[in-house]
C-alpha cells in the first residue's frame, strides 16, 4: 500500500503557449499523486501543527508554515529591522 501512495503519474505542460512544443525545455513536469496520499499528508501535517501550537514550539518571528505568515514575512522584517537601525544611526 505505502509504495502505491508514491506513486504518480508525470505530465509534461508547456510553461507558455507561444513556446515551441517541438523544445523538451519548454515544458515543466507535473505530478499527479494519489488522492489518498493528499488526504494522509493533510491528516500528518494539520496533526502536527496542533502538537505545535498546543505545546507553543513555533518559533516566535518563523514565516514558514505557520498561519497568516506569507513568503513576504521574512524579508519585510529584514527590511524593517535595516531601516530601524539606519534611522538610529547605526550602519548595517
Amino acid at each position: 500500500m505505502q509504495s502505491e501512495l508514491k506513486q504518480a503519474i508525470v505530465k509534461l505542460l508547456l510553461k507558455k503557449a507561444s513556446l515551441d512544443k517541438e523544445n523538451l525545455k519548454n515544458f515543466s513536469p507535473v505530478s499527479n499523486l494519489p488522492y489518498l496520499g493528499k488526504v494522509i499528508t493533510k491528516i500528518v501535517v494539520t496533526q502536527i501543527d496542533r502538537h505545535f501550537s498546543y505545546n507553543a514550539l513555533h518559533k516566535p518571528l518563523q514565516s514558514a508554515y505557520q498561519a497568516d505568515h506569507s513568503k513576504e514575512t521574512a524579508p519585510l522584517k529584514v527590511s524593517n529591522d535595516i531601516l530601524m537601525e539606519l534611522d538610529s544611526g547605526k550602519s548595517v
